[in-house]
């Protein structure tokens, strides 16, 4: 079994290259998938072997370049040889004490128990499927990703209209990860949906429920 990773990133290239030093203390052999703005910020990403790269678009918003982070990165790994593709952001990483629940997250795609894992917030509709880490198989992303049409605008990606019953606030908004689960609702595919938000922080459930944790959870726009 190969498991790979596909990553998008936008100028935080030191906090990608240690997202994938510990990635291959595990998985040695893995390729890496990679979209991201730009290259020049760090040259010492040249140094590191198996890396598959594109860029975004020439000026990517941000929500622009989650949706076709995504799709570019899979649809790369396509191009090669893999069993399991786990897609994270560059600032997701892997927990070594959780190990065993990322293993057996594997297993159950590599199996065909699942196709898909992905978390959903509790206090959000069913519709919102959560992109910062998601284990996929091979007839997942075939699925998902064998044929993509970047976006150019952000307007391309569909608004999500919700009450948050967490903050007691009402948010219609651009929403990747409502563009995500749509994608995934237009299949057949079977998805092992993790539910998270009930008692304890959301940096916890993270590690609980993917086994994975979230550098600077709910801090955006930071450089590193």
């Amino acid at each position: 079994m190969k498991v790979s990773f596909a990553h998008n990133v936008y100028d935080r290239f030191k906090t990608l290259i240690e997202t994938i030093g510990v990635e291959r203390q595990y998985f040695p052999n893995c390729d890496e998938f990679i979209a991201s703005n730009s290259f020049v910020n760090d040259l010492s990403f040249w140094s590191l072997s198996n890396i598959k790269h594109k860029y975004f678009t020439e000026t990517p918003q941000h929500k622009i370049g989650c949706t076709n982070g995504m799709m570019l990165t899979c649809n790369m790994a396509l191009q090669n040889d893999f069993d399991v593709l786990i897609f994270s952001h560059d600032d997701v990483r892997l927990r070594p004490d959780y190990m065993e629940l990322v293993n057996s997250h594997i297993n159950d795609v590599f199996t065909g128990k699942y196709d898909l894992i992905y978390r959903n917030p509790s206090w959000l509709g069913e519709d919102y499927a959560m992109m910062e880490i998601v284990y996929m198989n091979r007839k997942a992303v075939e699925t998902l990703f064998s044929e993509i049409t970047l976006l150019k605008d952000e307007s391309e990606i569909p608004r999500y209209v919700y009450n948050d019953n967490k903050t007691n606030t009402h948010s219609n908004s651009i929403s990747p990860e409502h563009w995500f689960y749509k994608r995934v609702a237009a299949t057949d595919l079977n998805a092992n949906v993790i539910k998270f938000g009930s008692t304890v922080k959301d940096d916890e459930e993270i590690c609980r429920g993917m086994g994975f944790y979230h550098i600077n959870n709910g801090t955006r726009g930071w450089k590193s």
